[in-house]
């Protein structure tokens, strides 16, 4: 057995000749462990190409488009939108702007409490469908909108003007009898023998401006529903007219047959609200907006009786007080879009809208039997139709 090997006069023990061999070999195996990786990728990049070769489509492309999970365009979807899979999936399928301009074409119905101009059959014990109020009808008015973005974390800003006019027909009913009453005139028509009436005609009228000034910004939520908060204030201001005609069976110098009633409120007051809209296939989308203010108004009543009987005169009630009220709004939608120049695009959108005023109105008169001298409510409902223009 070796038990060392003699190089001169020193002596070399078998496990330091053991150590020493592997240190010289160290590099050696790093070098080929280096190169069989990288023969290794070479020859597995070298089979990709073999088999994208073997394919008979052009090997730069890929082989089954529809199979890829990339994004694709389509040349019937707005700029901006995008299916990301091709399950429904409504990513990116409402447009983004950087300013709208919107005219809506409203088709509203108003209809006020407390427009009670007579009673029937106020002779008989049971009166049936005794109460004669205004008769109410659809008309049309207009709101556009501007909104422009702001350099602020995507909030925009705007303004709102809806004008309405509405003007429905004369509620006349007539009774040769004379089994009307008028009930604006005295507080007390049990012991009364003046207020009988023959006919009884009356007609309302309603005037509204309202502005709105919102600052908003749109969220959006997984992949089809997209919030947008607002905030902003609300002005306005709404004028009622009330003229009423009574033909009285036993004419009298102290019941006026003409009453004219009128109530105006300039208002102001901060404005929150909140549009939920779901985005649909298709380039749909469904809508729900909803709104609160809170309003400070300055009331102007006044009530004058006039025509009395064989007496040329005027008496009038009339109130100005400041005080608070409330607008609810609520509105729901469908809409669709389409590609304009560029990268605006064009919006429709049909809906149905509905806003109630609480304590809105206020106008005093003689009788009792009418009680909006501390304010009657008023909606305002009906359809409309909204273009918007998106650049």
């Amino acid at each position: 057995m070796i038990k060392g090997l003699n190089m001169g006069s020193k002596k070399i023990a078998p496990p330091r000749l053991l150590w020493m061999g592997l240190i010289c070999c160290l590099p050696w195996i790093v070098s080929a462990q280096e190169n069989a990786t990288e023969t290794t990728f070479v020859n597995s990049t070298e089979e990709k190409v073999e088999v994208d070769e073997s394919h008979p489509s052009n090997p730069a492309e890929p082989a089954d488009v529809s199979a890829l999970p990339a994004i694709v365009s389509d040349p019937e979807i707005s700029p901006g939108e995008t299916i990301a899979s091709e399950s429904h999936s409504t990513v990116g399928m409402v447009p983004q702007s950087c300013g709208k301009v919107m005219l809506e074409f409203l088709f509203w119905e108003g209809i006020e409490d407390d427009l009670r101009y007579g009673i029937k059959n106020w002779t008989s014990l049971y009166p049936s469908s005794p109460v004669i109020n205004q008769k109410l009808a659809y008309d049309p008015g207009v709101r556009a909108s501007v909104f422009v973005p702001i350099c602020y974390d995507e909030w925009e800003i705007g303004a709102t003007y809806t004008h309405f006019y509405t003007s429905p027909p004369v509620t006349r009913v007539d009774d040769p009898a004379g089994n009307l009453f008028g009930s604006l005139n005295f507080t007390d028509y049990g012991t009364s023998f003046l207020q009988p009436a023959n006919y009884i005609k009356g007609k309302w009228t309603l005037k509204m401006n309202i502005l709105d000034l919102e600052l908003r910004r749109s969220f959006v939520i997984g992949q089809s529903l997209m919030l947008q908060p607002s905030m902003g204030g609300k002005a306005c201001f709404v004028r009622q007219r009330v003229d009423v005609h009574y033909n009285y069976v036993t004419p009298s110098a102290t019941t006026g047959n003409r009453v004219r009633g009128l109530s105006s409120v300039w208002a102001v007051g901060p404005e929150a609200g909140l549009d939920m809209r779901i985005l649909l296939p298709k380039q749909i989308s469904l809508s729900i907006k909803g709104s609160m203010a809170a309003m400070l108004g300055i009331f102007d009543g006044n009530t004058t009786y006039s025509e009395y009987y064989a007496v040329d005169y005027e008496s009038a009630l009339t109130e100005k007080k400041t005080r608070l009220f409330e607008v609810g709004q609520l509105s729901c939608g469908l809409s669709t879009w389409w590609s304009a120049k560029g990268d605006s695009f064009l919006e429709l959108t049909l809906g149905w809208e509905a806003q109630v005023w609480w304590r809105q109105m206020r106008i005093n008169w003689w009788s009792t039997m009418t009680m909006n001298n501390q304010g009657a409510d008023l909606v305002l409902q009906g359809p409309f139709l909204r273009g918007s223009l998106n650049f």
